[in-house]
This record gives structure tokens, C-alpha cells and sequence, in this order.
């Protein structure tokens, strides 16, 4: 009898763990299926750029299926539109959660992007030794340029210039997407030009005392470069006025172009080392043309010829915009009419968008303006 009652008390037991697996098990598969099927609809709701409800989509699918397989892209998700929104501290607390999550498979991204919160957020302490980890991981990708960048900011910020500097220039090195490598030209070129307008000596400046005679367009044409930049440099709102015996200081710069189709930029070189790059549109169908040429004329508020006529300075019709300097050729075959010039529709840029000429955003066309001079080499490859 006894024997009875513990078989069939073993099969209750069996049938009884049988239907529990069974109620996992179509639970779990339910959820997996739930989760997946709200997971697409908040992706196609991100592809068609309606970011609120997307978000809120991600949020729901990591709080309500946490364990899902889903989960952890979902957090990758809703903290990467966290952050491109500007809410560091939200973003921060998805990516301490995704970084929570075992085998995560987005580990050197999440590590990378909780030192960008910390640093955005003030926490640069924090964030130095997560983007010394990222830069250091071989498989680290373009994240570890990002992270050298970042490294270069936060000694920027602390006034560590030849540091930041050399971080900068890493991270350009490093950088193995468009995108990490524009970050990097970026923060490096303003550094530069931010020194560059210091009224300090360095390698590429000198002091000069003005001598009787002297004026700032036979300094500018004597020292091959601009009466904009003497002044920038120097502090001089008027350049009539100058003294003599006043102390200034003059660039030595020797500046040259490269623009590249390919990716329509136009990188500035001082002494064949980089600057400053831009991004530029350029000629429909690929028109703009191939070669060497030099600046051999400049124009302040030039005038526009159209196919109907003439476009005065300043009309919101003059497609040059603010500054024009002209191109001359040295490559054989190639017409005189180009010049790198501004826009009044700064939505070209990074387009094949123009006549044939490289167009810039207005502040940057006015920029390379007062930097260069008119002799400075521009070279245009495909």
C-alpha cells in the first residue's frame, strides 16, 4: 500500500514538474516573442525619425522584459537616444544597466560611452580612466579614437595644451571611421587656430617692431599673409592706425589646401602638417575639377554673376556668399572661372551641389578667408 501511495505520489510530483516546465517554458517563449515583436515596432518607429515614441518603446520592452534577448540592445537603444538628446544623466544610468548585464556584447561601447556622460555631466575624474581603458583595447575600433578625443578634451580643459594636442593627433591616427576622424580634426583644429591667434612667439609666429613706414599692407604682402590674421593675431581693431615701435607679432605659417572630393573636405596644412579641416560641397556630377591650382585673387562681398546677370554683394540671391577666392590653374585644361567661395544655403555642404566651385559654411569660408593668403597652393584630388 505504502508503495502505491509513493508512486503515485512520484507521478503527481513528475506530472506536477512537468507542467510547471511546461508553463516556463511557453512563458518564456511567449515573452521572447512579445518582446521581439515590440523590439521591431520601436526600430521602425525609430527609422522613421518618431524619436519620443521610439523611446518610450525601448524604455517599456527593458523595464517590463528585462530578461528577454532583446533587453540589452534595447538599453543600447534608449541610451544612445538618451545621449544624442543631451540627457547624460538618464543615458548614464542605461549604460550602468547594460554594463550590468552578463556577456553584455556591446562592452567597450557602453565602457566608452559612461565615460562621455561622466565627462559631459562634470565628472572628468571618473571619465579619465574609462577612456584610458578604451584607447588601450585593440579591438576597440573607432571607439578607441572617440576615447583619445576625449582623453584630449579633458587635458585641454585643464589647460594641458601639448597633451590634449597629442591626444588629438592619436586619435586621428587611430581613427578607422569618417566619423571618429572628423571628431578628432575637429577638436584639434580649433586648438590650433585658438593657439595660433594667441599673440605669443612660437615655431610658426614672430615678434616684429614696426618701423617707420610700415603699414599693415606692406607687412601683410611682405610677410605673405593677411591683414585680417595681423590683426586677429594682434588685437588691432583698426588696421590704419599702426604705430611705430609697436610691438607685433607675425605669422610664418605657409599654408596650403588639399581638397578631397571623396569626402568633401578641405583640410588646411601649415608646413605640410595638418591644421584645420572643413566640410565643402562641390560641383554637381562630380564637375569640380582635378589639379593644382593657387589663390590668386581674393574678394570680400564679391559680386555674383549669374546666368540672368549680375548679383550684387549682399542680395540673398548672391550664391557666393560673403568671400570669394578665386582659383587659378596650374594643371593644364582647366577653366579660370573657380574659386573656393561661401553659401546662402548652408544645406549643400557635403554635397555635390554647386557649378563646379567648393562651397563652405559662411563663418568657415570668412575663417580660411583670414587665414590665407593670395599665392597659398590649393591641390583638388578625386
Amino acid at each position: 500500500m505504502n508503495k502505491k501511495i509513493v508512486a503515485v505520489g512520484l507521478v503527481v510530483i513528475l506530472a506536477l514538474a512537468a507542467l510547471v516546465g511546461g508553463l516556463y517554458f511557453y512563458t518564456q517563449k511567449r515573452m521572447q516573442r512579445d518582446s521581439a515583436s515590440k523590439f521591431a515596432a520601436a526600430q521602425a518607429l525609430y527609422e522613421a525619425k518618431q524619436l519620443s515614441q521610439a523611446e518610450a518603446q525601448f524604455g517599456e520592452i527593458a523595464q517590463k522584459y528585462p530578461r528577454s534577448d532583446v533587453a540589452p540592445e534595447s538599453l543600447r537603444h534608449l541610451a544612445l537616444m538618451l545621449q544624442s538628446g543631451g540627457k547624460y544623466n538618464e543615458a548614464l544610468a542605461r549604460w550602468q544597466s547594460l554594463e550590468k548585464i552578463k556577456n553584455n556584447p556591446h562592452a567597450v561601447e557602453t565602457d566608452y560611452y559612461i565615460a562621455a556622460c561622466l565627462e559631459n555631466i562634470g565628472r572628468k575624474a571618473e571619465a579619465l580612466p574609462r577612456y584610458s581603458r578604451v584607447a588601450s583595447k585593440p579591438q576597440a575600433g573607432e571607439f578607441a579614437s572617440l576615447a583619445k578625443s576625449g582623453l584630449g578634451r579633458i587635458a585641454e580643459s585643464e589647460g594641458k595644451i601639448e597633451e590634449a594636442r597629442t591626444r588629438y593627433e592619436e586619435a586621428i591616427a587611430q581613427a578607422s571611421t569618417p566619423g571618429s576622424r572628423d571628431v578628432a580634426e575637429h577638436l584639434l583644429g580649433n586648438l590650433n587656430l585658438q593657439e595660433f591667434l594667441v599673440p605669443v612667439e612660437s615655431e610658426d609666429k614672430k615678434a616684429y617692431l614696426v618701423q617707420r613706414g610700415d603699414s599693415m599692407v606692406k607687412i601683410a604682402l611682405r610677410e605673405k599673409t593677411t591683414i585680417d590674421l595681423l590683426c586677429a593675431i594682434n588685437g588691432i581693431s583698426d588696421p590704419t592706425q599702426l604705430k611705430p615701435s609697436k610691438r607685433i607679432v607675425i605669422p610664418h605659417s605657409e599654408f596650403s589646401i588639399l581638397i578631397d572630393k571623396s569626402d568633401f573636405k578641405l583640410t588646411l596644412n601649415s608646413h605640410g602638417k595638418f591644421f584645420k579641416s572643413y566640410k565643402v560641397g562641390l560641383g554637381k556630377h562630380g564637375c569640380t575639377p582635378v589639379g593644382e591650382f593657387i589663390i590668386d585673387q581674393k574678394e570680400r562681398n564679391p559680386r555674383w554673376w549669374s546666368n540672368e546677370g549680375p548679383v550684387e554683394p549682399g542680395d540673398p540671391h548672391n550664391e557666393l556668399g560673403t568671400r570669394w577666392m578665386r582659383l587659378k590653374p596650374l594643371t593644364p585644361n582647366i577653366g579660370t572661372d573657380y574659386g573656393i567661395h561661401g553659401t546662402i544655403n548652408p544645406a549643400t555642404i557635403g554635397w555635390e551641389s554647386s557649378n563646379g566651385c567648393p562651397r563652405m559654411y559662411p563663418a568657415e569660408a570668412e575663417e580660411l578667408f583670414m587665414l590665407v593668403s593670395e599665392g597659398t597652393p590649393v591641390t583638388i584630388v578625386q
